[in-house]
């Protein structure tokens, strides 16, 4: 799915944006989308067993992952509906602000392996809190060079992508080893939610902001939350419980965000301290 945002941006430079020609490109494609889909075999998933669980009781069991669901949800949001908006405001051609958003979504679809492999090797609340710290520093990086360096402009914004769209996955993947394993749908749809109601408000606030105080705005604000964040990830970590080690398993990027083919290998064979763990109890 990140693959296909980021071939997706290029378009904007083969038609004029305000005609019609890319709207029926892309219309197109949708439906041509549905055939693989309509010509498959596969069997109907079955029913899943789930229970009900309170939004309190989840934000009691992992107040990191819902905090964050929201925070991700404000800044995600901002950059899908606004990022072209800075792009053109800050100087560069359609062409040039294409490039500026198929590299991002580049950078969110590389860093699912190595934070993925992050994950399983350390605390996820603490790969949360480094994540979205690096995401920050991007985010005032970025609003310091500008689009005058353009090289390091773009080298700059795929380690943005990288860090601040990978961590609603990061999230899921930490409340999900804190619950049972009825409880994962319940846990999925408290997460949306506070995405969700993150994600109405991002565009507002930070369009905003922008219109104010001008484009530098635009990242500074995300810089501002995702500083936010990880501040309270840290006070999380020295002041909460620490998960069991045993407890963890192996990281599946979500669709919402991204996806990897490696991450879902992980999930179906687990990791080594997965096997280890299994051997040690049975």
């Amino acid at each position: 799915m990140m693959g296909a945002w980021a071939a997706s941006q290029p378009l904007i430079g083969l038609a004029d944006p305000e005609g019609f020609v890319l709207f029926a490109v892309i219309s197109i494609l949708v439906s041509l989308s549905l055939v693989p889909l309509t010509l498959s075999r596969g069997a109907v998933s079955p029913d899943i067993q789930a229970s009900r669980s309170s939004i309190s009781r989840l934000f009691a069991i992992s107040p990191i992952a819902l905090v964050g669901g929201f925070l991700i949800g404000v800044w995600t949001s901002a950059f899908w509906g606004l990022g072209l908006t800075y792009g053109q405001l800050s100087g560069p051609s359609d062409t040039e602000v294409a490039i500026f958003m198929s590299v991002v979504m580049i950078g969110a679809l590389v860093a699912q392996w190595p934070v993925g492999w992050l994950l399983d090797v350390i605390d996820r609340r603490v790969v949360i809190g480094f994540v979205t710290l690096l995401a920050g520093l991007c985010a005032v990086a970025l609003t310091t060079i500008g689009t005058e360096d353009w090289e390091v402009f773009l080298l700059t914004s795929a380690l943005y992508g990288g860090a601040s769209i990978t961590i609603y996955s990061v999230c899921l993947a930490l409340i999900n080893n804190r619950i049972e394993a009825d409880e994962i749908v319940a846990a999925a749809s408290a997460l949306l939610l506070f995405y969700a109601i993150g994600s109405a408000l991002g565009p507002i606030t930070i369009g905003i902001l922008v219109e104010a105080f001008g484009p530098a705005t635009f990242f500074a604000a995300a810089a501002a939350l995702q500083f936010g964040f990880a501040a309270y990830v840290i006070w999380r970590l020295l002041t909460g419980s620490r998960q069991p080690e045993g407890d963890k398993q192996g990281f599946v990027a979500m669709p919402a965000n991204s996806t990897s083919h490696m991450a879902t290998e992980l999930h179906k064979h687990g990791t080594a301290d997965d096997r280890k763990f299994a051997s040690q109890t049975s």
